[in-house]
């Protein structure tokens, strides 16, 4: 009776330490649903904070992701077999690894036509943020700003890096860019 009890207060300590179920990200194909900096020669050093230099791997590029740890996404462009590592780094993002990864990567190619105006497409296929932009097409041409210095996304300036000491405030109005500084 005493090893059937233990037996069950271990099954119970075990399955209530079980993580979260994780996404089988694996082999499967996937959609970057932002542009994402990376510089050429130093690809496998793509930091979250995603500085913005260097060339894009532009929103919905196909993707096929071999790995992804507690700390790094591992990737591969289908159109021109270019691999990439992705470093998550929670300080600057402020959200768990799963949510990062839907952040940045999507199953389908993001939608944008009928959903930007032809400016706003313009500048999200050129990488460049505009007056007059939506939050949703910044987030989409520059990526989600880090968490250490735009806490939310409701907040109505958003500071980005450049590089590892530029950076630049977006600030809105009503939703709509009003300044880049």
């Amino acid at each position: 009776m005493k090893r059937i009890a233990l037996a069950l207060l271990m099954a119970i300590s075990v399955g209530s330490c079980r993580t979260a179920p994780r996404i089988p990200y694996k082999g499967r194909t996937f959609y970057t649903r932002v542009n994402i900096w990376y510089h050429p020669l130093r690809k496998e050093e793509i930091l979250s904070t995603n500085y913005h230099n260097g060339e894009i791997l532009p929103v919905g590029t196909a993707v096929r992701v071999s790995s992804v740890s507690g700390s790094t996404i591992r990737f591969q462009a289908l159109d021109t077999n270019e691999k990439f590592r992705l470093h998550y780094i929670k300080a600057y993002v402020n959200v768990p690894m799963q949510e990062y990864f839907k952040r940045m990567f999507g199953d389908s190619k993001p939608m944008m036509v009928g959903r930007f105006s032809e400016k706003e497409r313009r500048a999200i296929t050129l990488g460049e943020v505009e007056k007059g932009m939506s939050k949703d097409a910044v987030i989409m041409s520059w990526g989600y700003p880090p968490a250490h210095q735009t806490s939310s996304l409701k907040n109505n300036h958003w500071k980005y890096w450049m590089t590892r000491t530029g950076t630049k405030t977006v600030k809105f109005y009503d939703d709509e860019v009003v300044s880049i500084q």
